[in-house]
């Protein structure tokens, strides 16, 4: 029996609200084979770049990107730059890249959280429009 139905998330992908976004998150963090271990947590390109895409800005969003910057491994966060330079917006990829370099420095963290703020719409139609765009892959992390 499938833990989720295609209908359930053809619904969360035709939404296209930020709580469906949160939802769709909750589907691949419940994933079985999720191994918190790995760099990408085991997840395919695509789906690794929206759940950690969504970790960075929901975490800076709520208390600074400077704090996803601080607990996130720094092989992830270079699994994260790379996906994002693959498959991202360029500017999120030169964002990413100015957080990793520089969390410690106050001043370019308010910058980042001014531009994430900013940018919180484009990010998530993005989010949205990669996991429309990979429909495919996403089958394997929810049946």
């Amino acid at each position: 029996m499938a833990r989720f139905s295609d209908a359930y998330i053809d619904r969360l992908l035709a939404c296209g609200r930020y709580d469906a976004l949160v939802e769709l998150q909750g589907v691949f963090w419940s994933w079985p084979g999720l191994d918190s271990d790995h760099p990408r947590y085991g997840l395919p390109p695509a789906v690794f770049a929206f759940v950690e895409t969504l970790n960075w800005f929901s975490q800076a969003i709520r208390s600074g990107a400077w704090t996803y910057f601080e607990v996130t491994p720094n092989k992830r966060q270079m699994a994260m730059l790379a996906e994002l330079q693959k498959i991202g917006p360029p500017e999120f990829a030169d964002q990413y890249e100015q957080g990793i370099e520089h969390w410690r420095v106050q001043e370019k963290m308010r910058d980042l959280d001014r531009w994430i703020s900013e940018n919180e719409f484009v990010c998530d139609r993005w989010l949205l429009a990669l996991l429309r765009q990979n429909r495919k892959e996403l089958g394997a992390l929810y049946a």
